[in-house]
């Protein structure tokens, strides 16, 4: 489509920009120097005047540019001291080249105004570059200003709450914008809503408390506590422009899907992952120690995640608050020591944070709502928990449920209930819960199942 004769037109010719320059950084995109018309002397541009670049690659169809253009009609009046004689304004300027007023950037928004009647555009609504015509800098600017790789990108549980305030407050808005069928193909995309910052704590509070790091490192097991605290990390990274990044442990006795859901969970809210290992395989170092965890101080826990952790956290030259799960619902005020701590190590301080951990049930449960599309399968399955297949301090459901999806693993944990023993400790009811499970169970082949189908 052209739109003039391709002649500079005389509001270019008065308004050249001296010295003009530009520069191309190949490697991250361009960096350009646009140049605005000087404040006197302004006119309207014509848009018989402009003329469109005939390889420009981006087209629009009858139905989106009839929403572009309410989309322009509604946003004019928004924009500082406009009268009706100004006709329609654009938020985002159009890129004119100098040589040849050719359209670099705005064909549809142009196409949009001649739509509506409109031969003109505001002098402050578009500036000029000075590219050689048809040469690759030309060319690969057209591109660049449309690419989406080189722009960002929404996140789902964000762009969802932003356009359910804008139907609340304007449902007609969002009707006339076409904004209607990307909420809602939003909300089937992904389910995941952003975190309530509040029902955490105030966001004064964690305000102060998060303006003290660099980075939020999320230490993440793939369970439902962790997974909610991970969508409030992730939250508050881009509401306070922290980097966010979650670290899984894996010790070795992982059911063989968790990691691949921790994996999948971490790439639905766009979290980086660092998967840690510990010095010393968990099985290994139980089984040859012949005792369980320890029931009271829970080493397995110390000695295999949070040493894990902490040698990733303070390993880092960025300052780093540590945020994990952990909840206290008999509580409803808590001692700063078990929401709030701070560790030290050769110098170097970290934060450990648990940010739900005097939140209510109620206000818990409505977190967790929020990120149930993304819970692990094995909750539906009878599972309690993503914790170590081995573990001693489980509650008999768990280990039912294993022995119906991982009939191997149960057994492997049956010898294991034969061989390791516990700590003597008084009035032991973890010990007491374990052997009323496991010493009424039967060798796997005696129950005529050898697999897991």
């Amino acid at each position: 489509m052209t739109f003039g004769k391709g002649a500079e037109s005389e509001v270019a010719k008065n308004n050249r920009p001296v010295g003009a320059k530009f520069e191309a950084l190949a490697s991250i995109g361009f960096c350009l120097k646009f140049s605005p018309l000087p404040a006197i002397a302004m006119k309207k541009l014509l848009v018989s005047d402009l003329v469109s670049i005939p390889w420009n690659p981006r087209s629009i169809s009858e139905e989106a540019l009839e929403l572009l253009l309410r989309s322009l009609q509604e946003h004019t009046a928004a924009l500082p001291e406009w009268n009706p004689s100004d006709g329609i304004r654009l938020a985002s300027p159009i890129t004119v080249n100098r040589q040849g007023n050719r359209i670099i950037g705005g064909h549809q928004r142009i196409v949009a105004l001649q739509k509506a009647g409109q031969d003109w555009i505001h002098p402050d609504d578009f500036h000029w570059v000075d590219l050689p015509p048809d040469s690759a800098l030309e060319k690969s600017l057209v591109v660049q200003l449309n690419n989406r790789d080189a722009q960002g990108v929404f996140v789902d549980a964000l762009l969802a709450d932003v356009l359910g305030s804008v139907s609340e407050e304007s449902p007609e808005l969002l009707k006339s914008l076409g904004l209607d069928s990307l909420l809602e193909s939003t909300r089937k995309g992904s389910k995941v809503q952003a975190a309530t910052v509040d029902a955490a704590k105030t966001s004064e509070e964690f305000e102060a408390l998060i303006q003290k790091y660099d980075k939020i490192l999320v230490q993440f097991s793939g369970g439902r506590d962790s997974t909610v605290v991970l969508n409030w990390a992730q939250t508050m990274s881009l509401l306070k422009d922290k980097p966010v990044e979650a670290m899984f442990v894996e010790t070795g006795a992982e059911f063989p899907c968790v990691t691949q859901h921790v994996i999948n969970v971490c790439l639905a809210l766009q979290v980086p992952l660092k998967i840690l290992n510990p010095k010393k395989h968990i099985l290994q170092h139980y089984v040859e120690k012949g005792q369980w965890p320890d029931q009271i101080y829970r080493d397995c826990m110390h000695e295999f995640i949070h040493a894990t952790t902490d040698g990733y956290s303070f390993s880092r030259d960025e300052r780093v608050l540590v945020v994990r799960g952990g909840r206290n619902d008999q509580q409803t005020r808590i001692s700063k020591s078990k929401e709030y701590f701070e560790k030290e190590k050769g110098g170097k301080t970290i934060g450990v944070l648990a940010p739900y951990y005097a939140t209510s049930k109620e206000e818990y449960e409505a977190e967790l709502q929020k990120v149930e599309s993304l819970l692990w399968k094995g909750y539906s399955l009878g599972f309690v928990r993503t914790a170590c297949w081995n573990c001693p301090f489980q509650r008999h459901e768990q280990w039912e449920a294993m022995k119906v999806h991982y009939p191997l693993l149960w057994e492997a944990m049956r010898i294991q209930a034969t061989t390791l023993k516990f700590r003597k400790v008084q009035k032991d009811s973890t010990k007491k819960s374990f052997d009323a499970y496991w010493t009424k169970q039967k060798p796997l082949e005696a129950q005529g199942s050898t697999s897991g189908e």
